[in-house]
């Protein structure tokens, strides 16, 4: 073989013979299009040199970045054989994909690219500049992850690397309107991670001097070590000032551990295998379209385990139209490719397993109660006073149900107090307490009820305040004022604490501005945004 004809050969595989054996023809392979040509090696120059090695046709089969090294071997080539560069790897898009190539890596990969042979056009700054904004236009979309800032997670990943970069200083993002003093709520969020929990604690001191002292009633915390570490000690630098973990992420981690249990594990699987198959075809889910009349169903998140119930719930509720699907004509196993039949096959013996669907069933008796107070915790308003009864409310619903085993039921139980016992604080205490959905409860019996009062009305008493607190406190137990009236009991139920105590309660006006404080507070870091129940930390003013 010449030189000539060398040249291209390297870049192809032999698939196979072709003709006469005597005359050299065989079947080549584009080692980057994975195009075949039949014929001899010197008719292999054609194939780079007229435009015939279309990359392109690979993409959505390959990923971004082995697509981006084919069309650099590709442009290679031609180079190499003397023609004429498209520049196509350069212009490909780098930034929106599941494999995602940082910008830097991308512009030298380019570089190195262009640079490789004496017949390369050599890169330019322009052409950098434009990788560069192509990503920065990129940056600018919202997409999913996007936080209560609205800060896309991409922007918040770069803010972290800078902080940490940085030299040690504070990005805290104050929610609205705190120079009135009228937000419930402010955030902040550290950038500091390698500080542990005392970096931690630095820049917490810092914006709660700034917001004000006597403004602050407690910390969210990530549930974190070194945020815990750093809440016990922002409770020792100021002793009127809480910590407690977020309400919104700690049941969601009681929702992972449910998951962890064997029977419950077998029925999650088996739904998501069935979410999986009918959300991912066209023609099935088209099918379940028309017979659920428009009703889809959820799909489960990576990280966030209460999507893994909330997708049994969804999985439940269309039962009838999952299962209508057999009846139809159009149900067949041509209605997907030959190589996907088997999921048709295990999702047609799932959905007709009625085992499957009493596991269904009972799985969700498990996580109904939670979902609940997770949805309630994770709202948008006064939510403080009412996670201790809701955890509570939890609890003895799972000691009633009838179709868990004494074993199941220890289980789940003790997994619940696990958590319960971590995250619970002297604030939802002292909240429960004020509530006047509670007061009939008898609380004064509770000692642990009692004990987290009594600490938070101490923190900020004054000695002075103490013999007129008492007999205020003894007010309320007895129901001695106006607030037990019939039309005062009626409103306890419906209306917001705060609204009731502004009311009802101004005979016992020492007591009356701390729980209007108190009952006003949420009890999650960032309500309504799942993706910042880590990683924040926020005030309760």
């Amino acid at each position: 073989m010449t030189k000539h004809a060398a040249q291209p050969v390297k870049h192809f595989k032999t698939v196979k013979a072709y003709g006469a054996a005597d005359k050299g023809n065989k079947v080549w392979r584009c080692t980057y299009c994975n195009k075949n040509r039949t014929g001899t090696a010197s008719r292999l120059r054609d194939h780079f040199l007229k435009g015939a090695c279309n990359v392109a046709r690979l993409k959505g089969t390959i990923n971004k970045e082995k697509l981006l090294r084919r069309e650099q071997g590709r442009d290679a080539a031609i180079a190499e054989l003397g023609g004429a560069l498209t520049g196509a790897g350069a212009e490909l898009d780098l930034s929106s994909s599941e494999d995602e190539i940082d910008t830097e890596d991308a512009v030298t990969i380019v570089a190195l690219t262009k640079s490789s042979t004496t017949h390369a056009r050599q890169t330019k700054i322009v052409d950098s500049a434009a990788i560069i904004t192509a990503n920065e236009q990129t940056q600018r979309v919202p997409k999913d992850g996007a936080t209560a800032q609205g800060m896309t997670r991409q922007r918040l990943h770069v803010a972290t690397r800078w902080v940490d970069r940085s030299a040690r200083k504070t990005i805290h993002k104050c929610d609205g309107l705190l120079p009135q003093r009228r937000r419930l709520l402010a955030g902040c969020l550290y950038g500091a991670p390698r500080e542990g929990g005392e970096g931690i604690l630095r820049h917490l001191s810092t914006a709660i001097r700034e917001i004000g002292e006597e403004a602050v009633v407690g910390v969210v915390m990530d549930n974190a070590s070194t945020c815990a570490a750093a809440g016990r000690m922002v409770e020792a630098e100021f002793k009127h000032i809480f910590s407690m973990p977020c309400t919104a992420h700690s049941i969601d981690l009681m929702l992972e551990q449910f998951g962890k249990i064997g029977w419950v594990d077998v029925i999650l699987k088996k739904s998501a295998e069935v979410v999986k198959f009918f959300m991912n075809h066209t023609r099935v889910r088209d099918l379940l379209l028309v017979n659920s009349q428009g009703a889809i169903l959820a799909r489960p998140g990576a990280t966030r385990f209460a999507t893994n119930f909330i997708m049994l719930d969804s999985v439940q509720d269309l039962y009838l139209p999952l299962r209508t699907c057999f009846t139809d004509n159009d149900w067949k196993d041509s209605i997907v490719l030959p190589g996907q039949r088997h999921l048709f096959a295990a999702a047609t013996e799932t959905i007709l397993d009625n085992d499957f669907w009493a596991g269904v069933e009972k799985v969700q008796k498990t996580s109904e109660k939670l979902l609940q107070l997770l949805k309630l915790s994770d709202g948008v308003g006064p939510t403080m006073s009412k996670i201790y009864g809701g955890m509570d409310a939890v609890v003895e619903s799972l000691r009633s149900e009838e179709c868990f085993t004494k074993i199941e039921k220890e289980e789940l139980e003790e997994i619940i107090m696990r958590r319960w016992n971590t995250m619970t604080s002297l604030l939802h205490c002292a909240a429960m307490f004020c509530d006047p959905e509670f007061r009939d409860s008898r609380l004064e019996k509770d000692p642990e009820v009692m004990d987290g009062f009594w600490t938070w009305v101490y923190s900020w008493a004054k000695p002075t305040e103490y013999k007129e607190l008492n007999e205020e406190v003894n007010c309320w137990i007895k129901g001695t004022s106006k607030f037990r009236s019939e039309r005062a009991l009626a409103e306890a139920d419906s209306g917001q604490p705060t609204r009731w105590w502004r009311k009802w309660c101004t005979e016992l006006p020492n007591l009356l501005r701390q729980a209007i404080r108190l009952l006003g507070q949420g009890s999650s870091a960032a309500p309504g945004n799942p993706f910042a129940w880590t990683g924040v930390v926020c005030f309760r003013l």
